[in-house]
């Protein structure tokens, strides 16, 4: 018996959030002049919040100077030029080549 007031009290908080849900389009529609107001006021105000942040900010802060010293890997940069140029050997070795096409 407590169960089921349980249940049916929860069912009817459901019913009672769903139709105050279903209001909301409602309301949005009678006040549309004033939801586009607040829409375009609000992207005004994010707008300005995103131009402060990302450009003007930006431009007008010092750069924080980078402490140490950069060290200068010599092994690994040779690696990637040794793998360049395996590519570019594989490249041409392509272009050499004759290959045969089933349309000639």
């Amino acid at each position: 018996m407590k169960k089921e007031k349980i249940i049916q009290s929860i069912v009817n908080d459901f019913k009672k959030t769903l139709s105050g849900i279903k209001k909301i389009p409602w309301f949005l529609g009678t006040h549309a002049f004033l939801v586009i107001l607040f829409l375009v006021l609000f992207d005004l105000l994010f707008g300005t919040y995103l131009f402060y942040n990302y450009i003007y900010i930006a431009k007008n802060q010092m750069p924080e100077m980078i402490s140490g010293q950069i060290i200068f890997d010599e092994k690994n940069y040779q690696f990637i030029l040794d793998q360049e140029k395996k590519r570019e050997e594989n490249f041409n070795k392509i272009g050499e080549e004759n290959i045969k096409t089933p349309f000639n």
